[in-house]
């Protein structure tokens, strides 16, 4: 699990996988794409809330699966998740077959908490409730989705700023051999 001493001929296939540069650019390229969707759906929240206009995020609904570009862009969006699906299950199941600092494997676990913590908001709890309040809006439904838009921001916040740890914490380990960060 978590190694505390470094040893010269060790072999660096014990380790879990560098974090390189190119994941970190990818992750934030596409944490920063749907933090900022997120984004968007939270303020128009906030503002049916504060404006009690539940026929505002109707129409917002109504565009959203209507719009000729956005619902095709959304579905190629969607294959991110299987694939952030399978990093977060591998990082968990190398807590308990690879080496890794105490560090590295809370932020793993974080890693997969936020993800999943994501995906159950937006399929379980946003997705029905956008339904609902595109057949008929009400205040209550524009409140409850409030509520869990802002669960999801928190959420992709959450998972920008680990993108930045998990990479800040392999390129400034000193237990790891350095053959193993230059992969």
């Amino acid at each position: 699990m978590s190694t505390v001493k470094r040893i010269n001929d060790v072999d660096v296939n014990q380790y879990k996988n560098p974090f390189s540069t190119s994941q970190l650019i990818i992750g934030l390229v596409i944490g920063t794409y749907f933090l900022t969707v997120e984004l968007i759906d939270f303020s128009l929240s906030m503002y049916v809330l504060r404006e009690k206009k539940p026929e505002l995020y109707q129409e917002y609904i109504m565009f959203k699966s209507q719009a000729p570009i956005w619902k095709w862009w959304q579905l190629c969006t969607m294959i991110v998740l299987p694939l952030s699906m399978i990093d977060a299950l591998r990082d968990l199941i190398h807590m308990f077959t690879k080496k890794a600092t105490i560090r590295r494997n809370v932020i793993d676990i974080l890693k997969a908490i936020q993800f999943f913590g994501i995906v159950y908001t937006m399929f379980v709890c946003v997705m029905p409730l956008e339904s609902h309040l595109a057949e008929k809006p009400s205040k209550h439904l524009a409140r409850d989705l409030n509520f869990y838009h802002s669960f999801a921001f928190g959420f992709n916040i959450l998972g920008w700023l680990l993108t930045l740890l998990r990479y800040y914490d392999w390129k400034n380990d000193k237990q790891i051999p350095s053959e193993k960060k230059t992969q």
